[in-house]
């Protein structure tokens, strides 16, 4: 039995009871399922039968449409495919349970922006060709993009890098250090029009404590050991927005991005963030100077030029919620009435 029947199989094995195993070609995608495995609705170019895999490869050498939220997890240890192209607007390809995922060159092909992975749980998505464009929503949740000089996006889009996400179980995951990590080169750069944004979950194991240049460089979330490019026209955004302070108090640092080399040393990037707490506006960020977010979070956005490291440093102020006011309020008034009753 050829090995992509074997795997069509255990795909089968691993789908709810009374679920058929189709790979579907283009011309069924109707018929595909969100929430499904790999598999199931993967639309495969070009055409194949329905009940089999593209047969040309024991490693699917093919190109493949994504038209729905699906995942590849530990019952497909290992996928690899030559393009990835999502297809609708907000459809997701979660790599998850350590599974791997090889693939050339991802791309939205005018999906919109908010398509494309969320790498969680051990996942790990490879970038096999040199040079690979990726002007996709990227979500790390305990996985990781490795790569060799990788494009973060194109120059008619922005992309969305976000570290730390809601896994497809509900659960809220921190990113790990390095998340988007390449061997040679990173280029970075989107028009002022359409932003990189970054958004970050700011659970505890997403912050530091000691903000020194070796500690942020050692768990920088966009990490190249070679250089990170910076073009001219490079703008980001940092999106706080449905971000939960609450669970935080006392001084964080957040370590965007690192390089090792002296390289596009005279350009920095113009940063700004969403303020929801002034509807939606977008404010522009200049080095060094401290910004208010809503009542309890104080930032400071930084360029190290020395050691080539962009982050963020946040001061938290814990504020009682209403119930704490409450008992606050109530032992001072038993304080006042004890007071009153001694005199």
């Amino acid at each position: 039995m050829k090995p992509i029947l074997i795997l069509s199989i255990l795909i089968a094995a691993a789908v709810s009871s009374g679920a058929d195993n189709v790979w579907y070609s283009n011309n069924t995608a109707a018929a595909a399922q969100d929430g499904a495995w790999w598999g199931d609705s993967a639309n495969w170019n070009p055409y194949v039968e329905e009940n089999l895999g593209p047969t040309n490869s024991d490693e699917i050498n093919a190109l493949v449409n994504i038209y729905n939220d699906i995942y590849i997890d530990s019952d497909l240890p290992e996928i690899s495919v030559n393009a990835l192209f999502f297809k609708p607007s907000g459809k997701t390809l979660t790599i998850k349970d350590g599974a791997v995922l090889n693939t050339a060159s991802p791309t939205n092909d005018n999906a919109g922006r908010d398509a494309g992975f969320l790498i969680e749980s051990g996942g790990t998505v490879n970038l096999t060709q040199s040079g690979a464009s990726v002007p996709v929503k990227i979500s790390f949740a305990g996985g990781v993009l490795r790569g060799n000089n990788v494009d973060i996006a194109g120059s008619a889009n922005g992309t969305d890098l976000i570290f730390g996400a809601e896994d497809s179980d509900g659960v809220f995951r921190a990113a790990a250090a390095r998340s988007f990590s390449v061997g040679n080169k990173i280029k970075i750069y989107s028009p002022e029009e359409n932003p990189t944004l970054f958004r970050f979950n700011l659970a505890s194991s997403n912050l530091l404590g000691d903000n020194s240049a070796g500690n942020l460089k050692a768990n920088a979330f966009i990490y190249s050991e070679n250089e990170i490019e910076i073009a001219v026209n490079f703008s980001a955004v940092i999106d706080f927005s449905r971000i939960d302070f609450s669970a935080l108090g006392g001084e964080y640092c957040v370590s965007f991005m690192a390089m090792e080399r002296n390289y596009h040393e005279d350009k920095t990037v113009d940063f700004s963030y969403l303020d929801d707490f002034n509807g939606g506006a977008q404010t522009a960020i200049e080095y060094g100077q401290e910004y208010a977010y809503g009542d309890n979070v104080l930032f400071v956005v930084s360029y190290d030029s020395a050691n080539k490291i962009y982050s963020m440093a946040l001061n938290v102020v814990s504020v009682p919620e209403p119930a704490a006011y409450a008992a606050i309020f109530g032992a001072l008034a038993l304080a006042f009435a004890a007071r009153r009753r001694r005199k």
